[in-house]
């Protein structure tokens, strides 16, 4: 099980551009079909991506659930830059999670 954010724009944005974006972050290791930018930290172990669903501009945020906290304090600070570098809204399905709004 894990835990999914999405994303949306009032702006166009090309797949291209957040693509690279994602991928030139630190601990960043883009699959080569280009349809999962993954990060994971060796010293600690945290690992959670961004998948891109075929034709789709923005990716998925994953990470999964029951891991130690880290994780998520890892994850908070490559999310946070993520919305503010593409000025994105967020849709956080998950029960009692965030809604649909800004993040």
């Amino acid at each position: 099980m894990s835990y999914d954010l999405y994303f949306s724009s009032k702006k166009k944005l090309s797949r291209e551009d957040v693509f690279g974006w994602l991928s030139e972050q630190p601990n960043a290791f883009p699959s080569e079909a280009g349809d999962r930018v993954g990060f994971e930290n060796e010293v600690t172990g945290v690992y959670f991506g961004f998948d891109f669903s075929e034709g789709e501009a923005l990716p998925a945020f994953n990470i999964n659930y029951v891991r130690p906290h880290i994780f998520g304090l890892e994850a908070e600070p490559v999310l946070t830059a993520f919305v503010r570098k593409f000025s994105l809204d967020i849709d956080d399905p998950q029960s009692d999670g965030m809604g649909k709004g800004p993040y």
